[in-house]
This record gives structure tokens, sequence and C-alpha cells, in this order.
């Protein structure tokens, strides 16, 4: 007999929401995603594109700027430098012609046989003196040489009154006056010296001095951006080459190499000076010997002669060695031997107290005389002075003409660059609007 039969219990079947189906032209998430980073980007460029604009034509126009204002400060200091340099030779000049002066006229109170020949010689030398102050005066370079001038000017007429008076008393001079007007000499050339020294350093520093180096950066770092702006261009627009950024570039590069062959100093001009100023030094020397020679045998004492002599000596020695080196010229040197060996002749007379003698050899008109030497070896250093100056001088005036012409030029191709690079940008952000 069977039991009932027990229904089976079936499990109800799990009920789950119809699938949405996405709107009629709606696009996949993921497409959505893609779409907006693109709008993103889109509208992302344009700024970007601006700003690049903004920087790449904001550094050409500070380049333009720093760069006329670097080139005009070059030039400015150059025509100092040049002018510290011309006083220098001037109070050079001053110098030795003061000491030639002198040594003229003590000379007309030794050869009296040619005492108005002398006095000539010293008053031409006065006259020279009086020209070259009065040129030194009307150039001042700065305040503190005005005030420097001034000192020597009254220096220089009170030494010319000193000297006229013992070289006209004839054989009335004293040793007490000839004493006096070598005192007032000395202190007088101490005086220019150390005015001359300032404006040799001025020069010196000014001539070598460059003040470009911002124009030079800014320019590459305009090149860069440029070559950067160039890069960010390409990206967005797909164009490799834009022209107006490659006009930009073409301007900064042709300002860099302006710039640069500026940037350089003046070696030849420093060197032209030198050599003026060591032809001026070497001519104040001999002059100095001769002038320790000749009051020697006015005031008939040899004291310390021999190591006066000998400093002196050595120091043009030194002056012609180097002189050679810039000039090439051997004729200094070789006049400078025959003064020297005039000269000991001369100093070996002064030292045995044979005034006379002395007197003789360094006074006589023969061409081997220690004066007439002298007077050999001076015009020989005037005409290699003469020689160094002009090229000196021409480098320094195409140096000032470059600069000027560069300033022109500097503010004609970053201006030009200014406007390719924002009209170069400006082409590609129409694009986008």
């Amino acid at each position: 007999m069977t039991g009932p039969v027990r229904a089976v219990r079936t499990a109800r079947p799990v009920r789950t929401a119809p699938p949405v189906a996405p709107p009629s032209g709606s696009p996949a998430p993921v497409a959505a995603l893609a779409l907006d980073a693109r709008h993103s980007r889109a509208s992302a460029t344009p700024r970007l594109l601006s700003w690049t604009r903004i920087i790449v034509a904001g550094l050409l126009l500070v380049l333009g700027i720093v760069g006329v204002i670097s080139l005009d400060q070059n030039a400015a200091l150059i025509a100092e430098g040049n002018q510290h340099a011309e006083q220098s030779i001037r109070l050079y000049s001053i110098g030795t012609k003061l000491v030639q002066a002198q040594n003229a006229g003590l000379t007309s109170l030794v050869a009296t046989d040619r005492q108005t020949e002398f006095e000539t010689k010293a008053t031409d030398a006065l006259a020279d003196v009086a020209r070259l102050t009065v040129e030194a005066s009307a150039n001042p370079v700065t305040s503190d040489d005005q005030v420097a001038l001034e000192t020597v000017a009254a220096s220089v007429a009170d030494y010319t009154g000193k000297l006229n008076r013992v070289v006209f008393a004839g054989d009335s001079a004293s040793k007490t006056d000839l004493a006096a007007t070598s005192a007032a000499l000395d202190k007088l050339l101490k005086t220019i010296d150390d005015l001359r020294t300032t404006e040799s350093d001025r020069a010196a520093a000014l001539l070598g001095y460059s003040a470009l180096s911002a124009p030079l950066v800014i320019a590459i770092v305009a090149l860069v951006a440029l070559l950067a702006a160039t890069a960010v261009l390409a990206r967005a627009s797909h164009r490799v080459l834009n022209v107006g950024l490659l006009v930009a570039a073409g301007c900064a590069v042709t300002i860099i190499a302006g710039v640069a062959s500026l940037a350089h100093g003046m070696p030849g001009a420093t060197a032209g000076f030198d050599a003026a100023s060591l032809n001026s030094s070497i001519r104040r020397d001999v002059a100095l010997i001769y002038r320790i020679d000749i009051e020697a045998i006015a005031t008939q004492s040899s004291s310390g002669v021999d190591a006066q002599v000998k400093t002196l000596t050595n120091a043009a020695r030194a002056g012609v060695a180097s002189l050679q080196q810039f000039t090439g010229d051997p004729a200094p040197g070789t006049w400078l031997t025959m003064f020297s060996s005039e000269q000991s002749k001369v100093s070996g007379l002064l030292n045995s107290g044979k005034w006379a003698d002395a007197a003789t050899e360094a006074t006589a008109d023969t061409t081997s005389s220690l004066v007439k030497v002298a007077a050999s070896l001076d015009e020989t250093l005037v005409v290699s002075q003469d020689t160094s100056l002009p090229d000196a001088r021409a480098e320094v005036n195409g140096e000032l003409l470059a600069l000027r012409v560069w300033t022109w030029l500097v503010a004609g191709f970053a201006l030009a660059g200014t406007i390719a690079a924002w009209l170069g940008v400006g082409a590609r952000l129409k694009e986008y609007r």
C-alpha cells in the first residue's frame, strides 16, 4: 500500500529588472570620456598659445630694451676710457716738457757760449707746457680731475716764474736759486704723477670693460624660448615650421652674433696707449738723467748722482725692452745705448771733480755730446709715440661707431622679432577661434 503522494515544491523564478537600453544616439561611456578629454585639450590650447605668444614677444621686447641700454652704456664707458687715456698721455708730456725746460735753462748757465740757444729752448718748452696745461684743464673727465688740474695749472705758473728768474739771471744765479727751482719741480712732478696714475688706471679699467653680458644672456634665453615655442606650435597645429617664429629666431641669432662681436674689449687700443705711455715714460727718464748731470755740473756737486742715474737708466732700459715688444722698432734701444755710454763718460768726469770737462762733454755742439744724443733719443721716441697713438685712436673710434650702429640694429631686430613672433603665434591662435 502506498502512502499519499506529496506535492513537490519548485523554486520560484528570480525576477530581474529588464535591461535599460541607452537612449538612441547617446555614446557609450568610454567614448564620452574620450570626447570630453578632446574638448578639454582643445580649450586649453588657445590659452597655451596665448601665453606662448606673450612670453616670446615679451622676451624679445626686453632684449631690445636691455640691448640698447647696454650698448649705449658700453659706448659711454669706452669714450670715457679714451678721455682718461688721452689725459694720461697729456700729463706725461707736461711732466717731460717741464724737465726739459729746466734742462735747457740749466744748460744755458753751463754752456755760456750757447746761452741764447738754450734760453730759447727753455722758453719754447715752457710754452709747450702752458699749451698742454690749457688743453688738460679744458678736458677734465671728472669733477675731481678739474680740481686737480687747477692745482697743476697754478703750480706750473709758479714754477715757470721760478725757472725764468734763474735762467735769465745768468751768472748771478745762486746754488740756492737752483735748489729752490729743483725742489719746486720735484713737487710739481709728484702732483702730476699722482693725477696721471689715476687717469691711466681708469683708462685701463674702462677700455678693457664690456657691459654686454646682459643682452647676450637675454638673447640666448629668447632664442631657447623661440625654439620651445616652435615645438609647442608644431605639436598643437601639426605643422613643423612657423614663419613668424622662424623670423624671430633669425633676429635673435643676429643680435647674439652682433653683440658677441663687440664683447671683446679693445686689445689693440689698449696696447697702443700702453706703447704711447712707455714712450712718454722713457722720454722723461732720459730727461731726468740729463737733469741730474747738468745740475751736478751747475752746482759742482756729484753727491748721489750715480745711484739716481742707475735707477733711472734701469727703468729706461726696461721701458725700451717693453716698447720694442709693442712696436718691433730697435731704434729707441740703439739710441738709449749710445746715451748711456755718453752719460757714463760724464759721470766719470763728475766723480773726478772735472767740472769744466764734464760741462764740455755734456753740452758740446757735437753729435756725440750728451745733450745731442739725448735730443736724438727724444726725437726717436716722439716719432714712435706719434705712430702708436693714431692706431689706438682709430680702434677706439671704430669700436664706438660699431656700438652706435649695433644699438640701432639691436633695436630694429628686437622689434622685428617681437612683431614676427606675435603674428606667427597669432596666426595659429586664430585657427582655434
